[in-house]
């Protein structure tokens, strides 16, 4: 039996697909600035956390490549003991994500 997806597995794939269904082609290119240019450069994966700009530092927690590797740090190097933060945004961004794309789908099957 596969184990449920973890939230830094569902959360950007989530995000981008919410984005494609609502703004149709405009999608794409949106998800690819917001998550790959924004979401990876204020992540926190290349340089610390501490040394991004005080605005990087805030994008880089509300964004999924930013949260995950918080969590991932949180878990690596102190025992998970700030994990809470980054998995409730992880897991927020793919349950708002899912729930939106299915809202989404059903309106435009009410249509016809």
């Amino acid at each position: 039996m596969a184990s449920p997806p973890a939230p830094t597995e569902s959360s950007t794939p989530a995000a981008s697909t919410l984005l494609g269904t609502w703004l149709g082609p405009l999608g794409a290119p949106v998800a690819t600035l917001l998550l790959l240019t924004v979401g990876n450069s204020t992540s926190g994966a290349t340089i610390g956390v501490v040394l991004l700009p005080r605005l990087a530092r805030i994008v880089s927690g509300l964004l999924p490549p930013g949260a995950a590797i918080r969590a991932v740090a949180d878990l690596s190097y102190f025992r998970g003991a700030h994990v809470s933060g980054p998995l409730i945004t992880l897991a927020l961004w793919a349950v708002i994500g899912a729930l939106l794309v299915g809202l989404r789908s059903r309106r435009l099957a009410a249509r016809g």
